[in-house]
């Protein structure tokens, strides 16, 4: 299969799971080429949606919960979105 292919598949299932979708699937129904030109045909399959409605940082003193909150940065609340969690794991390290 060609690479631009196998790209353009992983794009589309990143873009399901960092949108509120972390298991989402895709089933490559069919491939077949013909000449210069290939053809695939995929069923996505979402699964289950994910929102994330609050961040709890456990027993911390109110200082630390909010330098916590500046070291994350980013809002982690809303539809789940594994990229915005693995920056802020990052940041935290």
């Amino acid at each position: 299969m060609p690479e631009n292919i196998l790209t353009t598949l992983d794009r589309v299932l990143v873009k399901w799971t960092d949108n509120g979708y972390p298991f989402a699937e895709l089933v490559l129904s069919e491939y077949h080429n013909s000449s210069d030109t290939a053809f695939v045909t995929y069923r996505l399959i979402p699964g289950e949606s994910v929102s994330i409605d609050t961040v709890v940082f456990g027993e911390f003193s109110p200082a630390e919960v909010r330098r916590l909150q500046r070291l994350i940065r980013d809002d982690l609340t809303g539809p789940y979105h594994g990229n915005r969690i693995r920056k802020a794991q990052n940041r935290l390290r």
